[in-house]
């Protein structure tokens, strides 16, 4: 935000440079996703402290830490943010089709914020599953998570998210006027498709045929290592840290697409200015009091 040298005395302008805030937010952001990495790593998994309850605080996979709380504050601000672009967009073109793309994808981030927050995804396939094998006779859901060799939520909730995500692609791709935002959605859009399929792994057996880290460890010896520095076996150090690159993803993508809808944003209201008046503001109070 740059502050305007003229001054009068009908009160002072601020004109917000949303490019440089931008980049800003940007930078501050992924240099707090790299930290959440490092601490994991440095205080958590190597026992940089002896307090267990001080670990668990930056353990970047428990749903109790600081990284789990910066992802639901992250992803509740990109969907506060959309919804201001809808109401935006639905007061600038009064009707048509346009608004309604923007909400939807603000009632899904929403969901979102949500989700993060309550592992509702995680616990709502755990009870899709419990009551598919409960069941007297197998729906074709129970089939498939029958022979679904990975965690049973990416059976209920996948064709969601990729019709979704399919969703995010075509649309933004037809709305926003800048490259830059229409990479940058490209990208997000990747991170989350790369993370998604690092949990598919995270979730296989060890002995599953398709499981990576299995077949790691059968290659290169570590064991030496990881039981040196990390005090745990070669196979649930490569899943810790799988997780641990997983949740960086998800944090890089929605940090890209806030900067996206930040940007639009701006440009649907002409960047933005905040006009401060020491009268107005002095005769306010006069009438208050």
């Amino acid at each position: 935000m740059t502050r305007k040298k003229s001054r009068s005395s009908a009160g002072v302008d601020f004109n917000v440079n949303v490019d440089r805030w931008i980049q800003h937010l940007i930078i501050v952001w992924v240099i707090i996703e790299l930290l959440m990495v490092v601490l994991d790593y440095s205080v958590n998994y190597s026992n940089g402290s002896s307090v267990r309850e001080i670990r668990r605080l930056f353990n970047i996979t428990l749903e109790d830490g600081l990284a789990s709380f910066f992802g639901v504050a992250q992803v509740t601000l990109v969907s506060l943010t959309l919804w201001v672009v809808w109401l935006t967009q639905r007061q600038m073109q009064g009707g048509g089709w346009r608004p309604y793309g923007w909400l939807i994808i603000a009632l899904v981030f929403s969901y979102m914020a949500v989700d993060d927050g309550s592992r509702l995804h995680e616990r709502v396939g755990a009870a899709f599953h419990q009551v598919n094998e409960s069941a007297s006779s197998l729906t074709l859901w129970g089939k498939v998570l029958r022979i679904f060799p990975s965690y049973p939520w990416q059976v209920v909730y996948l064709p969601f998210f990729a019709a979704f995500g399919l969703f995010v692609i075509v649309y933004l791709m037809r709305t926003l006027r800048r490259t830059r935002s229409r990479v940058f959605v490209l990208a997000a859009i990747s991170l989350f498709v790369g993370a998604v399929g690092l949990d598919f792994v995270e979730g296989l057996a060890e002995d599953q045929p398709l499981n990576i880290y299995t077949a790691i460890t059968r290659t290169v010896d570590i064991s030496a290592f990881t039981e040196r520095q990390f005090d745990e076996d070669p196979y649930d150090t490569l899943v810790h840290f799988s997780k641990s690159i997983e949740e960086f993803m998800e944090m890089l993508g929605n940090t890209l697409l806030w900067a996206v809808f930040l940007r639009h944003l701006a440009d649907l209201t002409n960047d933005i200015r905040v006009h401060l008046d020491p009268q107005l503001q002095k005769e306010t109070s006069k009438a208050a009091t």
